[in-house]
């Protein structure tokens, strides 16, 4: 019987903390207990980490529908190297923390962006235009706010604006 079998046989719990044991509970070592656990100390630790390596990590296992999403993103941002994907794939599998952050990311990342605004307005032309002349032309201020009150601009300036409204008339 091994060392560490037999810590365990006389009702003890074993395991590591760094590279230190811990023994569960400890006030219940007898001081023969405690000398045999000083002469054993590394052959109890070897038999603990070939334990840990033994046993499987705990995989959160991928949903097809993840693992898609996943190969998805990754043809997204045009990645090829197989095995740096499957690297992607195995990390997000083994803690289930890093896929729910990663689904999360790619949920922001490839969500359709608001259409670019593609035509050139003049803001003479826009609802929201405030000229300081009575013609109407020159310069003058954005009622809508896009450029603060105080701040003059020109009524035939070419520019892209998100708040754009033609005026009636």
């Amino acid at each position: 019987m091994s060392a560490l079998n037999k810590v365990r046989s006389a009702g003890f719990t074993v395991s590591l903390d760094g590279d230190d044991l811990l023994i569960e509970p400890f006030s219940r070592l007898l001081p023969s207990q405690i000398d045999f656990l000083k002469i054993n100390k590394s052959k109890i630790i070897d038999d603990l980490i070939q334990e840990q390596l033994l046993i499987p990590k705990k995989r959160s296992g991928l949903k097809p529908a993840d693992r898609q999403r996943l190969l998805d993103y990754m043809a997204f941002i045009d990645e090829t190297d197989d095995d740096l994907i499957q690297d992607y794939l195995d990390g997000c599998e083994r803690d289930s923390m890093v896929l729910q952050y990663q689904l999360e990311y790619i949920v922001a990342e490839m969500e359709p962006k608001a259409p670019a605004i593609e035509k050139m307005i003049k803001c003479g032309d826009c609802l929201y235009w405030r000229p300081i002349n009575l013609h109407g032309r020159g310069g003058g201020h954005c009622a809508a706010g896009v450029y603060p009150l105080g701040c003059c601009h020109w009524s035939e300036t070419h520019k892209l604006c998100e708040s754009f409204e033609v005026k009636n008339g």
